[in-house]
């Protein structure tokens, strides 16, 4: 029901405005979207509300890129709890389409430990789902492409 709001439509112009903290705060809540059903990260790999939030990840505020984190790290939590074909692609999705690795990568340098400790655990999801990716992509040879950002 919540999906069915119009919060794609919503949402952007709040990840895109000049408050960091309003920023934050959308970001924050499409980080409890993407912690939530499959169904519901689904919905979200096909909006633009990723490309914003990798955006806000890449080049905002400390405060703003750790709720950003958030989606990220929720999303290849979500490959991890269910690791499929079709759940490595959502993290297939961040790493390629979106761009996620560079900023997450970028994140391992800062001197906060709750921020290192979800970009740590979110690099490993990138990397299990590469490894998902090429075993079903290459009949169980593992050349795991996601691993050149690292």
């Amino acid at each position: 029901a919540v999906l069915d709001t119009g919060l794609a439509r919503l949402l952007p112009p709040l990840l895109e405005g000049p408050n960091a903290a309003t920023r934050g705060e959308a970001c924050g809540a499409i980080a409890s979207l993407a912690a939530g059903a499959p169904s519901r990260i689904e919905w979200l790999m096909g909006t633009p509300l990723v490309s914003l939030v990798v955006q806000r990840l890449t080049v905002d505020e400390f405060g703003v890129k750790r709720q950003a984190l958030g989606v990220v790290a929720n999303v290849l939590q979500a490959f991890q709890a269910d690791p499929r074909p079709s759940t490595a692609g959502w993290a297939a999705s961040l790493v390629y389409e979106h761009g996620a690795v560079a900023p997450l990568v970028a994140l391992l340098d800062v001197h906060d430990a709750d921020v290192l400790r979800v970009a740590l655990h979110a690099s490993g999801g990138v990397l299990a789902a590469g490894e998902q990716l090429a075993r079903s992509s290459r009949g169980g040879v593992c050349s795991n492409p996601f691993t050149l950002p690292f």
